[in-house]
């Protein structure tokens, strides 16, 4: 880790996108690029936090909202980044943070729609809904 946390180099400052929207705008109609890298590039970014923003509101009615799912998405992608950015594992990309947000939120759409059925059940029949899979393999265990 030695020398990794060191703003004096200016070559390494030069690799990252403090404009938002520069490398989307780039990929999409400036580069002349692979598919494929175009889609590692854009679509990695959505469908990595996609699980984020899918699971959060399943853990905890704390992140019912997309306000909140939002700002957690965000919070995290900037963790994120801003890490890599310190110890120069990686380029810091504004556009990054907002590809993350949206997976986040694209993660969250289909859980609002089960969002009241889901915390308006009682515990004891999640528990009923969610446990069935693991009880058969509990029972027929033989050690």
């Amino acid at each position: 880790m030695n020398g990794h946390i060191s703003f004096s180099h200016g070559r390494y400052w030069g690799s990252h996108n403090f404009i938002p929207f520069k490398t989307i705008a780039h990929y999409l109609f400036l580069a002349d690029v692979n598919p494929s890298i175009l889609i590692e590039n854009i679509a990695g970014n959505i469908i990595g936090f996609v699980p984020f923003g899918l699971m959060l509101p399943l853990l905890s009615k704390r992140f019912s909202q997309l306000k909140s799912i939002l700002i957690a998405t965000f919070c995290l992608s900037f963790t994120y980044v801003i890490l890599q950015l310190l110890f120069e594992l990686g380029s810091f990309d504004t556009d990054d943070l907002i590809r993350n947000t949206l997976g986040g939120v694209i993660g969250y759409l289909p859980i609002k729609r089960f969002q009241k059925e889901w915390y308006h059940s009682q515990s004891s029949q999640r528990t009923v809904i969610c446990c069935p899979s693991f009880v058969p393999r509990f029972i027929l265990r033989s050690d």
